[in-house]
């Protein structure tokens, strides 16, 4: 399979418990990814299939996968990205959904100053994140209160900022 037909959703922080489980930070909502049973990660330079046991806890961010049945297992993993094969994604429902790879690259303008790119969305502490980097590098809360308009068609995000936040 070539690479660019997967899509991460999921980063393998650490081992969990000692039967192979794995704590995840997910780049994908956990609806999302309790959606699919069947995942990939590179592993000595192929796509190696991993197959979704049980997804669990809080934030639903502790894996289990039938390939991995120890901790010494899932420590050999630390730090990998789970894929999805992209023609495996959920179909969007109408024309204002977007997944958030779909922006990153994007341009981001506030009024009609371009502020710079789109390059990566984040989720921290339960809250999304656009990371802008144009003359600075600054994080921008993915809310509607910042976020006026995402144009698909001409690959631009309109924000309004509030003093300062630039700055931070």
């Amino acid at each position: 399979m070539n690479s660019d037909s997967f899509i991460a959703v999921a980063r393998i922080i650490k081992p969990f418990k000692l039967r192979g489980g794995v704590k995840l930070h997910l780049l994908a909502s956990p609806d999302e990814i309790k959606t699919y049973k069947q995942f990939y990660i590179e592993y000595m330079a192929e796509m190696k299939e991993l197959n979704l046991e049980s997804l669990m806890g809080y934030r639903q961010n502790i894996a289990s996968f039938k390939e991995i049945n120890n901790r010494d297992e899932a420590e050999e993993l630390r730090n990998k990205y789970l894929f999805i094969d992209k023609n495996r994604l959920l179909k969007k429902n109408n024309v204002n959904e977007f997944y958030a790879f779909e922006l990153v690259g994007m341009k981001v303008f506030e009024n009609d100053r371009e502020l710079g790119k789109l390059t990566d969305m984040q989720e921290l502490s339960g809250r999304w994140y656009m990371k802008v980097k144009g003359e600075k590098e600054f994080l921008v809360p993915f809310v509607s209160a910042f976020v006026r308009n995402i144009d698909m068609k001409s690959s631009t995000v309109h924000i309004s900022l509030i003093d300062g936040l630039r700055d931070l």
